[in-house]
């Protein structure tokens, strides 16, 4: 077999296995099982952006069933600034010791602590915590949150959009390919402006 002929077999049982999350995705949706179509839509994300590479950088449909599950989430006001600086809440999937987008916002903190209050929440942490970066959100005077990963997507979607509304007037995404978190939590139009940092 010629190794196009292989690659192209390969990008199609990858591009199935693909379809059959999302069709996963709608079943369980239509079924009102929301966390499980939750669950479906991260693996078909971690799929096609970690796992195996399809050819795809967006899925507009798959977003707007994300979207669609989102808006079914509680709705949080939204709390005014009350320091006279611009709060921004920059949200990461997870943080490592070492790594460019831990470092990239750990520095943009240093960098702005006088002028904006930083605060962080990390939505699927699965190692340990490096210091750095939470004593430099804390000691900038920011929050530093940490979801259990253990709790279903739709909670952590649901904390996230709290959280954004009570302590943020900008949300920062620092957040992997594969999260959902932020599509859920931000589906609705009350949360603060949302700004997506390319990694």
């Amino acid at each position: 077999m010629l190794e196009t002929e292989k690659t192209e077999k390969s990008l199609a049982v990858c591009e199935a296995i693909y379809d059959f999350c999302k069709k996963n995705v709608r079943d369980y949706a239509r079924r009102g099982l929301l966390e499980q179509a939750a669950s479906w839509a991260w693996l078909a994300a971690y799929h096609a952006s970690v796992s195996a590479f399809i050819g795809r950088l967006a899925d507009p449909d798959l977003e707007d069933q994300l979207l669609e599950i989102g808006r079914t989430l509680p709705s949080f006001s939204r709390a005014p600034c009350a320091s006279g600086l611009l709060r921004v809440l920059h949200v990461l999937t997870e943080v490592y010791e070492i790594g460019g987008h831990t470092r990239l916002c750990q520095r943009w903190i240093e960098l702005d602590a006088n002028r904006h209050r930083h605060s962080v929440v990390l939505t699927a942490q699965g190692g340990a915590i490096p210091e750095a970066i939470k004593s430099t959100v804390l000691s900038a005077g920011g929050e530093f949150s940490v979801f259990d990963p253990k709790t279903s997507l739709l909670e952590r979607a649901t904390q996230l959009r709290s959280l954004a509304c009570q302590q943020a007037d900008i949300v920062v995404l620092h957040t992997h390919p594969q999260d959902v978190l932020p599509i859920l939590a931000f589906a609705l139009g009350e949360v603060p402006p949302v700004v997506v940092l390319n990694h």
